[in-house]
């Protein structure tokens, strides 16, 4: 089930809820109407509402360490790809093509990273997949 899905039926669960509220609203003796039961009633739902925003307040921050994780991983991959081609570079003219590889394999990430799944076919003429 996607979350536009999910999203509709917590909507519809909770209009429904309210309509079978009002109609109760009718059917409930008067003994039940008074004030001490309206403030355990406005107890209960603040206590509801506040799991609610500590849910919500745990989901937000569950996913910016994800987003900072994943962030942080990116960049230690991009420092050591940094780190390789300085390496390369110390070899002389003889690490001249995997200087390049390695420069086709940043250039292709840069440009392809989070589109779609590489293919063997975008790979080659990228020069990335060695036949």
């Amino acid at each position: 089930m996607d979350a536009l899905t999910t999203s509709l039926l917590v909507a519809v669960a909770v209009f429904l809820s309210s309509l079978v509220g009002l109609s109760l609203h009718r059917v409930v003796p008067e003994g039940h109407l008074s004030q001490e039961t309206r403030s355990v009633i406005l107890l209960g739902t603040g206590t509801l509402s506040l799991l609610a925003s500590l849910v919500l307040g745990l989901l937000v921050s569950t996913a910016k360490s994800s987003y900072d994780a994943t962030e942080s991983r990116i960049q230690n991959y991009a420092a050591e790809l940094i780190l390789l081609d300085e390496t390369l570079r110390d070899y002389g003219d003889s690490a001249l093509p995997p200087r390049r590889l390695l420069r086709n394999y940043t250039e292709f990430l840069c440009k392809f990273c989070g589109r779609r799944p590489a293919q063997p076919e975008s790979l080659r003429r990228a020069g990335l997949l060695v036949p």
